[in-house]
């Protein structure tokens, strides 16, 4: 079944990019901070995309933006952490979904096996290894096997309509 929107406008060959803004925003999505390390470099920044992918053998795909720090150290290192957050860690989102570079200032966190920041408190970890990626516009795509991963007792901390809120309460 399709279902029209009156004001969607159509650009070209593709949806219009406020109308498609709109339309995804009004999904909601668990916010994961993706970190990595490369020669003792460290980063994070919010996933532009997070999804499992498959169960056997355990893969997901992240979405990072080209642009930004982050997304070097994977493609250099091959390696990514996936840090889902936990419904009291609104704060952790606005530190790693903003601007700037100090982004683990006074943020607690232990490193993997592999030296990658995972962060302390958080609802699961996905400790993944880069198996393929896609560049799309101004986002790569890198799908990762996953090595380690745990998860604890907290809920979601979700994103919806550029609005960050728990889930499961």
């Amino acid at each position: 079944m399709n279902v029209h929107v009156k004001g969607l406008r159509h650009v070209g060959d593709g949806l219009d990019i406020q109308a498609f803004r709109a339309i995804t925003r009004s999904m909601v999505n668990s916010v994961a901070v993706v970190t990595a390390s490369h020669r003792e470099r460290i980063a994070g920044a919010i996933a532009g995309a997070f999804q499992p992918v498959c169960a056997a053998p355990a893969t997901v795909l992240i979405g990072l933006d080209r642009a930004h720090c982050a997304h070097g150290l994977v493609a250099s290192s091959r390696r990514f952490v996936v840090n889902v957050l936990a419904d009291d860690q609104i704060e952790l989102g606005n530190r790693f979904g903003g601007i700037g570079d100090d982004r683990f200032g006074d943020v607690d966190y232990t490193l993997s096996l592999e030296g990658t920041p995972i962060l302390d408190g958080v609802l699961a970890v996905l400790e993944c290894e880069t198996v393929d990626q896609l560049t799309v516009a101004c986002q790569t795509i890198f799908v990762g096997r996953v090595l380690r991963g745990s998860r604890s007792r907290s809920f979601p901390l979700v994103s919806h309509n550029d609005s960050y809120m728990a889930a499961g309460r």
